[in-house]
């Protein structure tokens, strides 16, 4: 997760910022090896944010929740 919201959150800001969606970290992990990001934009903005978190970081890790 560190490698998705980068020195001081400036990862993530860049994420909200090239995708244009709303991108918030949910606060309770799910478990050992799985995050819940919250992802809200177009269909567009989602797919572009999905893509840039996972620069990031291996995709399975992570469980996406996509709300347009």
């Amino acid at each position: 997760v560190s490698a998705v919201i980068g020195t001081d959150g400036h990862r993530l800001a860049d994420i909200k910022r090239d995708s244009g969606a709303h991108v918030q970290l949910d606060e309770a992990p799910l478990n050992d090896r799985e995050e819940l990001f919250l992802i809200r934009g177009t269909a567009d903005q989602i797919y572009k944010a999905q893509c840039l978190i996972q620069l990031w970081c291996a995709p399975s890790f992570f469980l996406f929740i996509s709300v347009v």
